[in-house]
């Protein structure tokens, strides 16, 4: 699970941001709350960023993508750090860019974090949070590097850091080198976080075309009750290209028709995209933490909602799977379906200086008002700051 994420000079993002998954006291809907008694958490299960375009709310999605491909696929030798820091400010591109992470892996919270620039990791550091304290498993700075008492003496982290280059996190290279006792952290940036992109293609499909399987089945359906007219996904076994996904539809004589992939509409292409991660989340027995950027691009408003309450009404105290989402889905800014705590939204500034904001902080905000009046008065930000229709130039025609 994902507890907390934190980030500084990335793109838009110049001044420390923290975006939480931790529950505030509100009540509502709080039978869907997952809970973490070790650290007497309530921790969200959902979590959607509004905001007008270019407002920093892709730049938050590329963060966690540019924090997990530093993590679990590392640098080449000599190779620059592919950083962004914001570009608009004197000195900040001298800076390091920083993150932390707070997480939940195979039942421990960590605290992992690091900072970079272009060339070298200035900081990094892991530590294991309970309720009442935080116990340093390691903290490097530069070159140098001290471990917590737990780990303190081992020769081969020693070892391991020695062989740790300047543009390479101790992270990575330690478990490269069968460091074990750090690689929770490090499985749950690879397998944990799922990232989805508005351009991603048919993600984890592979595990939904297996021939008479239950998952099999359960898209099929899901695929008829969203009205996508297949009534049936194929997996086509390749020579050269491995395996791919044809969908049959129903011919008027009651016969099977296939068609390529590319031949259904956007909509339906989306709703291949992201079911796969739906249908895990309603599982209701993963851990992944799935964020993906433009939920609602080219689906219907009705069926965007569907797939999220079909996750939410999975969703309860044992579950640990979650949902980061951007949308511009203002059906989904509703208080009957999320709290006020799982919509934030993002705000740039005249600076070009993105900002990150839960409607719960808002003071006005209250449990029964109908918060999408206030958003598109601009109220609560987020929305673009346009030009009045009485200065735009004159139609000539």
């Amino acid at each position: 699970m994902l507890i907390r994420f934190e980030l500084e000079n990335w793109q838009s993002f110049r001044s420390r941001t923290e975006f939480s998954f931790v529950a505030s006291r509100e009540r509502q809907h709080s039978d869907r709350l997952p809970r973490l008694p070790k650290l007497d958490l309530r921790v969200l299960p959902v979590a959607a960023v509004y905001g007008a375009n270019a407002s920093g709310k892709s730049n938050l999605f590329r963060a966690l993508g540019f924090a997990r491909a530093l993590i679990v696929d590392g640098t080449q030798t000599d190779a620059r750090i592919r950083v962004e820091p914001f570009r608009l400010g004197r000195g900040t591109q001298d800076r390091p860019t920083r993150f932390r992470f707070e997480i939940l892996a195979d039942g421990i919270v960590y605290e992992f974090g690091f900072a970079v620039d272009a060339t070298s990791v200035r900081e990094e550091w892991l530590l294991e949070i309970t309720s009442g304290s935080e116990r340093p498993l390691y903290r490097r700075r530069g070159e140098a590097i001290e471990f917590g008492p737990s780990l303190s003496g081992d020769a081969f982290l020693e070892f391991a850091h020695r062989g740790t280059r300047d543009n390479q996190l101790f992270l990575t290279n330690a478990v490269s080198q069968k460091v074990d006792r750090f690689k929770p952290v490090y499985d749950w940036f690879r397998n944990g976080l799922v990232l989805v992109s508005p351009e991603s293609t048919f993600g984890r499909m592979d595990l939904f075309v297996e021939e008479g399987s239950s998952r099999s089945q359960l898209m099929d359906e899901m695929l008829e009750r969203l009205d996508t007219g297949i009534v049936h996904l194929e997996g086509e076994e390749l020579d050269l290209d491995g395996m791919r996904v044809v969908a049959q539809h129903r011919h008027e004589d009651g016969s099977l028709a296939r068609f390529e992939i590319a031949s259904e509409s956007a909509g339906t292409r989306r709703i291949l995209d992201l079911l796969p991660a739906f249908l895990d989340l309603a599982g209701g027995d993963g851990s992944r933490v799935y964020v993906i950027d433009e939920l609602d691009r080219s689906l219907h408003t009705l069926l965007t909602r569907r797939l999220l309450e079909m996750f939410l009404a999975a969703s309860g105290p044992d579950t640990r799977g979650q949902l980061l989402f951007s949308t511009h889905d203002l059906l989904l800014m509703d208080q009957s379906l999320m709290r006020r705590d799982e919509m934030w939204v993002t705000e740039r500034n005249g600076r070009g200086e993105s900002t990150l904001i839960a409607f719960s902080d808002y003071k006005d905000v209250r449990y029964d008002k109908d918060i999408r009046k206030s958003y598109l008065q601009g109220r609560l930000g987020g929305v673009p700051r346009m030009w009045p229709t009485d200065v735009l130039p004159a139609n000539e025609d």
